[in-house]
This record gives structure tokens, sequence and C-alpha cells, in this order.
């Protein structure tokens, strides 16, 4: 039953991260207000769009090969379609000290699939490993107390050999 638990937790535990990164995600620099858009999935986007209510993005935007861009919602939206997988540079599009609580960003995976906000944690992901790594951290601790008692011992009987 010990094994059964120990393969589970480490399978979890190999697994967690990359549930957790398949999830598209904007990095936002608010020095110069470029974005990056990182689609970790295995799979074209159907699309993505930034948002901002307070009218902040300006500028050309950069094409992303493969997709299909459209500014026809600016000053208030920036929309792309088909976005392939990778990490794509989007370009200095939101007016540079705009906050990053002024913008919002969503992804649908599919038509009718979303919309999906981008960039919130998967909490539960987060938990599900912790939860699952407790039983490893408990075996580790175990295996090396059992160790350090097993040099310990074979030190007292060097000793015990080096006296007689």
């Amino acid at each position: 039953m010990k094994r059964l638990i120990v393969v589970f937790s480490f399978l979890t535990i190999s697994l967690a991260p990359s549930l957790a990164s398949a999830f598209p995600n904007m990095i936002y620099n608010p020095s110069n207000g470029n974005i990056q858009f990182v689609n970790d999935t295995p799979n074209p986007l159907f699309a993505m769009y930034i948002l901002s209510p307070t009218n902040r993005i300006t500028g050309t935007a950069l094409m992303i090969p493969g997709a299909t861009r459209d500014n026809t919602e600016q000053p208030w939206a920036l929309s792309y379609l088909s976005v392939p997988p990778g990490v794509h540079n989007v370009g200095n599009v939101i007016q540079p000290g705009t906050l990053a609580s002024d913008l919002s960003a969503f992804f649908y995976y599919t038509p009718g699939n979303g919309p999906f906000p981008i960039g919130t944690p998967e909490p539960a992901t987060a938990l599900l490993a912790a939860l699952a790594g407790t039983p490893l951290v408990q075996l580790a601790r175990r295996r090396s107390r059992r160790l350090i008692a097993s040099i310990r011992s074979g030190l007292e009987q060097i000793e015990v050999l080096q006296r007689s």
C-alpha cells in the first residue's frame, strides 16, 4: 500500500507542472508597454484579446506569424485570431506606465469555448502538487534518518575495531 501511495504521489507531482503550464498567459512590461502572449497549449488558440477599458492601447501591434490581427477595436481592445503555440511579442502597444490592473486579457480555445481570463493562476493544481509532495518529503526524511543512523553505527564499529 505504501508503494502505491508513493507511486501515485510521484506521478501526480510529475504531471502537475505540465498541467499548470498548459495555460495561455500574457507578459506585460509597464516601463515600455510591451506585451507578449504565451500560448503553452499544444494547439493554436482560436482567439486572444487584450482589453483596456481606459483606452490605453496605442501604436501598431506586431504580427504574430500564423495569426490574424484585428486592430478595428483600438484603443480599447486588440485581437489576434488563430494564435499558434509559443511565445509571441506583440510589441509596445500599451501606453508606458499603465497599471496592469487597467488591462485584461482573454482567450478562446475554440469558437464558443471561452472566454477564459489570461494570467489567472490555478490554485487547485498547486494545492494538489503540495498534497502529493507531502508523502515524498516524509519518505525522503525517513531514508535520510536511516542513512545517518547506519553511518553512525558504521563509525562506531570502526572505532571499536581501532581500539582493539
